[in-house]
C-alpha cells in the first residue's frame, strides 16, 4: 500500500540569461525558490549562483522574506538579500560589486490576479577596489501577476 505523503514546502527551479549579472558581465543564474506557509504567516527563501558566460565571473546570492496577512490581502513582512561576488581574480571588471546587502519593511496587497508590493530599508555596497563601504537607502516597488 503506498501512501502519499504531501511536502511541507513550495519549492521551484528558475533559470535566466542576464546581459549584465552581479558581475557586471553576460552570465546565467539559477535560483532555487523555497516557500512556506504557517496560518497566515508566509516564509519566502531564494537561493541563487550566477556564472559568467565568458569569462569566470561567479557570484551567490540569498534572500528571506517573512509575510503576515493583516487584512483581507493585505500583507506585512521583513525582506532582506545578500548577494557577493565568489570570483577573486587580479582583474575585474570595473566598478565591480564585492557585495551588496539591504533589509527592511515590505507591503503586499493582491487584486485579483495582481500583486503589488513596495520596500524600503538600510543597503550597504562594497565596490572590489577596496573603498570604504557605501550605505544609503533602497527602495523597492514592484507588479506582478498570476495565472
Amino acid at each position: 500500500m503506498s501512501e502519499k505523503v504531501a511536502l511541507p514546502i513550495d519549492a521551484a527551479v528558475m533559470v535566466s540569461y542576464q546581459s549584465r549579472g552581479f558581475n557586471l558581465t553576460q552570465a546565467v543564474a539559477a535560483d532555487l525558490l523555497l516557500g512556506r506557509r504557517f496560518g497566515d504567516t508566509q516564509l519566502l527563501l531564494n537561493i541563487g549562483y550566477g556564472q559568467g558566460v565568458e569569462e569566470g565571473e561567479r557570484y551567490g546570492r540569498v534572500r528571506a522574506a517573512s509575510l503576515t496577512r493583516v487584512v483581507d490581502e493585505l500583507r506585512l513582512g521583513i525582506d532582506g538579500r545578500f548577494a557577493a561576488d565568489l570570483e577573486f581574480e587580479w582583474e575585474e571588471p570595473t566598478g565591480e560589486p564585492e557585495f551588496e546587502a539591504n533589509v527592511g519593511p515590505v507591503v503586499s496587497y493582491t487584486i485579483s490576479h495582481i500583486n503589488l508590493s513596495a520596500s524600503v530599508g538600510p543597503a550597504a555596497l562594497r565596490y572590489r577596489d577596496g573603498h570604504d563601504t557605501l550605505y544609503g537607502v533602497a527602495a523597492n516597488f514592484g507588479v506582478g501577476g498570476t495565472l
